[in-house]
């Protein structure tokens, strides 16, 4: 996990997720054949579903308007669980189905095909509803930070 996600505090942190789903898929071990190999591939998903959300989560903060008085990306003026905390607040204020798509999606890592199977709808809907939601999560990011862009030129 080291190698994969180079940073030691977070492959530790995702082994102890690696661990919680072992923990949670504990009474399906029985019927694995390779339960080393399945072990690894959960870990391996783990990270590569981190680093996946994460860059998912940098490409949208990356469309988000810079502070015309400072020429400085709004990045600058928060911390990192404030943008996590930002992103959060604007997955959470998507209405509830299109809010179970775009975390099965972007969270879980399940396909378009995938969640249509789960959610017994079809695959444009997820589609659909998918790009309503990145567009959005995009409009309330970019309120958030014009205000926060306000806010900071206040400030000074």
């Amino acid at each position: 996990m080291r190698k994969i996600t180079r940073d030691e505090q977070l492959a530790k942190e995702l082994l102890q997720e690696t661990f919680l789903k072992l923990w949670l898929h504990r009474s399906d071990l029985s019927r694995i054949d390779e339960p080393a190999a399945w072990l690894f591939r959960v870990a391996a998903n783990t990270c590569f579903m981190y680093l996946r959300t994460q860059a998912n989560h940098a490409r949208i903060i990356h469309k988000l308007p810079v502070i015309e008085n400072t020429g400085n990306n709004v990045i600058e003026y928060a911390d990192k669980k404030e943008l996590d905390s930002l992103l959060q607040n604007a997955v959470d204020n998507l209405p509830p189905r299109r809010q179970q798509i775009y975390r099965l999606r972007i969270e879980q890592g399940f396909s378009h095909q995938q969640i249509a199977e789960k959610m017994e709808i079809s695959l444009q809907t997820v589609k659909n509803e998918m790009g309503i939601a990145r567009k959005c999560i995009q409009n309330l990011l970019h309120k958030s930070f014009i205000l926060l862009s306000l806010f900071v030129s206040i400030l000074k």
